[in-house]
Formats: C-alpha cells, structure tokens, sequence
C-alpha cells in the first residue's frame, strides 16, 4: 500500500510506540517487521510500500489484557481470603467484648440515670468494672412496703448479685452511719432465690450463719450480723 506523508507521519509515531508495547509486554523486545521498515526507510529518505500485516502490537496487547485478567483473578481470590480473616477477626472481637461486658459491664447508663435523680447516690468498684444507684428509705415498712417505696422513688429494691456490688452497698451503709436493717430484692421464688430487679437466680450470696432459710420468703442486710443476708 502507498502512504501520504501524513500517514507516514503517523506510523513512524505508531512504530515507536509499538516498541515500547513491546518492551512492556516482554522482557527481551523483538522488532516488529513493519516497524523497522518503516524506520529504515524514514532514515533514508524514501517513501515505502508496504504489503506486511503489522499484528505485534494487537498481539503484544491481547497478551497484555490476559495478563490483566489474570492478575485481576488473582487479586479478587486475595481480597475474599481477607475478608474472610476480617470476618473471623471480628467474630473474635465481638466474643472478646461480650465476654469484656460480663466481667467488666459498661456503667454509664447507670450512672446517667443516677445523676439525673438527686434522690440517688452513684458508686462504682475501684476498678470501674462494678457499680450501683442507690436510695436508703428512712421509712420502717415491711417488704411490700418497701417494694411499694422503692417503686414510687423510680427504682426497685437493690440488686446485689456480686461480691463488690454487696462491698459497695454494706460500705455506703456504714459510712452513713445507718443503724437499721435493710430490705434488698430477693426473693423465694418456687424453690428458688432470685433477683427481683434482673429476675436471675442468686449465685453469689453473702448468707448470715445458718441462712437461708427456705421457710420465709424475703431477704434483708441485717444490722445485728454485720449487714450479711438474712431472711
């Protein structure tokens, strides 16, 4: 075929742009046929006619994208692995912060509610990890008694279902110098002690000498046995 000037012009541009294709798509760059034609005679001064099918460039391209494509899969297969160890690593997070939240709960709910109420006094465990809102009655009233006074306050009778919120609360007492026994929120309930204000069965307990006793039905901190529990 005969080439203007223009498209002459053009390919030679083409020819070197073809060779750095080549050098991309291969590690030892091999000379296109057409191109170094094209070249030799632009050198020399003439005008070629060229009956060659200049394919290394479509080739080196075809190549190129198969590559892509690959490297592609490659990096899809990549990212689902690490998604897939993302996943499980916050599975383990999610595990590690419930099981934080069992033996550490979050008190600041608690202690925004408490703050809110003027009537109710806020402590919380040396290691933050345990807290109670409390209010004492001053009032000398039996257990419906006291239940009906704590709920007409916005609270119910004190939950004290572990060893600190008990240390907590018998401290609070001493401290105010509170001669009196105290009604807290448990109960026997069908062969059962339970917590009134989370309705879980006790498991720790701080039970006076010969206590409990299954026969009554209610439970107090007693000021005549150093405010350990009694029925």
């Amino acid at each position: 075929m005969h080439l203007s000037t223009r498209a002459l012009s053009a390919l030679a541009a083409f020819c070197l742009c073809a060779g750095v294709t080549q050098v991309f798509g291969h590690g030892n760059p091999k000379p296109c046929p057409v191109c170094s034609e094209i070249l030799a005679n632009i050198a020399n001064g003439s005008r070629p006619q060229l009956s060659y099918e200049c394919n290394c460039v479509v080739k080196d391209l075809k190549m190129t994208m198969a590559q892509l494509r690959t490297t592609i899969s490659n990096l899809e297969g990549q990212l689902a692995d690490v998604t897939g160890q993302l996943n499980t690593t916050q599975a383990q997070l999610n595990a590690t912060n419930q099981q934080l939240q069992a033996i550490c709960p979050d008190s600041t709910d608690l202690r925004a509610a408490c703050d809110a109420d003027s009537d109710f006094t806020f402590l919380e465990s040396g290691d933050g990890c345990q807290a109670i809102c409390y209010n004492v009655s001053t009032a000398k009233v039996n257990y419906a008694g006291a239940e009906a006074a704590c709920a007409a306050a916005g609270g119910a009778l004190i939950t004290l279902d572990t060893m600190k919120k008990n240390a907590l609360m018998i401290d609070a007492i001493r401290t105010s110098n509170r001669d009196d026994s105290f009604w807290i929120g448990l109960k026997f309930v069908t062969g059962n002690w339970v917590w009134q204000g989370t309705g879980n069965q006790m498991t720790f307990s701080d039970w006076a000498n010969t206590e409990p006793d299954n026969n009554q039905d209610c439970a107090s901190l007693n000021k005549l046995l150093a405010m350990r529990i009694q029925t």
